[in-house]
């Protein structure tokens, strides 16, 4: 993953989609665990994460990173909706747990 200095708030673009999809994938897997099957949720990899953004993103979804010097977080916004929040599980058990 791209190191970035501060925490921030950046938008995902092409540059750093990959990013978002990896975030995406290891946070949905862990969050959906004890309620889906194992197989459904090994589907769920950074590759089918990233269709699945930017297919979002191509419908006008926009989607955002959290950044703690790494991507740590995503979020989307869709008609001022927010969707898709994710944060790696690792972080969120430090600010939430």
């Amino acid at each position: 993953m791209e190191v970035i200095e501060d925490r921030m708030i950046i938008r995902v673009n092409e540059n750093n989609i990959m990013d978002a999809a990896n975030i995406h994938s290891i946070s949905w897997k862990e969050s959906h665990r004890d309620f889906c099957t194992s197989e459904f949720i090994e589907s769920h990899s950074p590759e089918r994460q990233l269709k699945y953004i930017s297919d979002k993103m191509q419908k006008g979804t926009e989607f955002f990173m959290f950044v703690d010097e790494v991507p740590v977080g995503v979020v989307s916004v869709t008609n001022s909706l927010i969707e898709d929040l994710y944060i790696l599980p690792e972080k969120a058990r430090k600010c939430f747990g």
